[in-house]
């Protein structure tokens, strides 16, 4: 895996069935130490909002369906 800052890992890898917005998926889980990460593809139609601040508020609600 190829981190933001372009570092290169190696991670334990296992997929999952998750609950998102209502409806079931599968998903991969990548092992990693240190704080809990969600990927972009997880958020894709979603509106993230978040306080930038220790211990501000983090939101992500599904975004109404279009057809563009």
């Amino acid at each position: 895996m190829v981190l933001a800052h372009e570092q290169r890992v190696t991670l334990r890898t296992f997929r999952a069935a998750a609950l998102w917005h209502g409806r079931k998926s599968n998903v991969y889980v990548f092992e990693a130490d240190g704080q809990l990460l969600l990927g972009m593809s997880m958020l894709w139609g979603s509106r993230l909002t978040l306080e930038a601040k220790k211990g501000g508020e983090v939101t992500i609600e599904e975004m109404p369906l279009t057809t563009e």
